[in-house]
């Protein structure tokens, strides 16, 4: 901006003076002012107040059953799944969704359900192709696990 005698608002020395060290909001990543959440900080987060199952011990699986509150736990990135269609289908039908530990340090996000080929077809077009069935002793390995309980899931990567 100048002024009426044409010079600028900013050659003046009270007017370098007066103007304060500031920084644009579009300066500094969101991420200098917020912690990076990991996934293995909100697994410790989550089973400090839960218990942890083991619904499919020949996995080595660990899981804790969560509620949709819980998903606001989970890294921003995956706060869309709580309008998940199939997901919110599953938690209204079973009351839990399953936050789950591989033996491999991945993290899932599952929903339980049975395992049927209309129900499969849903899961994959709403981001949860995989199923694993609940453990039955003794249970006859099949190559699908036609009406057996589960639960379909997706892996939380880190990106």
């Amino acid at each position: 901006p100048t002024t009426a005698s044409g010079s600028s608002a900013t050659d003046t020395p009270a007017a370098q003076d007066s103007t304060p060290d500031t920084l644009s909001a579009t300066e500094l990543p969101m991420r200098n002012f917020f912690p990076r959440y990991r996934l293995t900080d909100v697994w410790e987060t989550l089973s400090s107040a839960q218990t942890v199952s083991t619904p499919f011990p020949e996995k080595g699986i660990e899981c804790l059953k969560i509620e949709l509150k819980d998903l606001r736990e989970l890294p921003r990135r995956f706060w869309y799944l709580g309008n998940n269609s199939f997901l919110l289908h599953g938690f209204f039908n079973y009351r839990y969704l399953v936050l789950a530990k591989c033996p491999n340090e991945r993290y899932f996000l599952g929903i339980p359900g049975i395992y049927q080929n209309q129900e499969r077809v849903m899961a994959t077009i709403f981001g949860f192709p995989e199923f694993v069935p609940e453990w039955i002793p003794d249970a006859p390995e099949t190559a699908e696990p036609i009406n057996r309980f589960g639960c379909w899931y997706r892996f939380l990567d880190e990106a």
